[in-house]
């Protein structure tokens, strides 16, 4: 469903959003690339999986659910269990880290978020909403504006808008 990979192009992450257990589906893969194949690594259990992102700098990897909120895993440890989670019967398509912030799209409501950490439990996610735009799949950086795209076509871009991020985000700069 989702896949991604490190910046050195040596780790590639898959999401698998059918089953019902860690047996049956609803994993993320972590699959280390090789010159003549590949070499699953680990495996993350994840309900309804639907995309992964590892912010390499800090080694955690954000798993986005279908109507199952954010999962944080510690890559770099040998436990399977999340260190942190955003509880949401929301769907969300993508965590992403634009210039040091980490956004994630909620594909269910069309809004993109701003994530951190609760300041009162770390093993709590919030975000603070950002953007709203209806059907928002994907987030892209592009110089200084933040692009995404409509979710209901998926094969095109249906409608990008674009958003300076020096500037409130109340209204996008220019619409396609």
């Amino acid at each position: 469903y989702g896949i991604s990979e490190t910046s050195d192009g040596k780790m590639l992450f898959v999401a698998n959003r059918h089953g019902d257990s860690a047996d049956s589906g609803d994993n993320v893969f972590a699959y280390e690339i090789k010159e003549d194949g590949f070499e699953q690594k680990k495996t993350y259990f994840k309900k309804k999986a639907t995309s992964a992102y590892l912010d390499e700098e800090t080694g955690f990897l954000y798993v986005t659910g279908y109507g199952s909120g954010i999962s944080v895993f510690d890559f770099n440890s040998n436990s399977k269990d999340p260190i942190a989670t955003l509880n949401s019967t929301s769907t969300y398509s993508q965590v992403k880290k634009i210039d040091g912030v980490l956004y994630a799209v909620c594909w269910s409501s069309g809004t993109i978020f701003k994530l951190s950490r609760d300041k009162t439990d770390n093993s709590k996610i919030v975000g603070e909403n950002m953007i709203h735009n209806r059907g928002v799949k994907d987030i892209y950086k592009l110089d200084y504006t933040l692009m995404f795209n409509d979710f209901e076509i998926e094969d095109s871009v249906t409608e990008v808008a674009r958003y300076k991020f020096d500037e409130p985000v109340n209204s996008p700069v220019c619409e396609n």
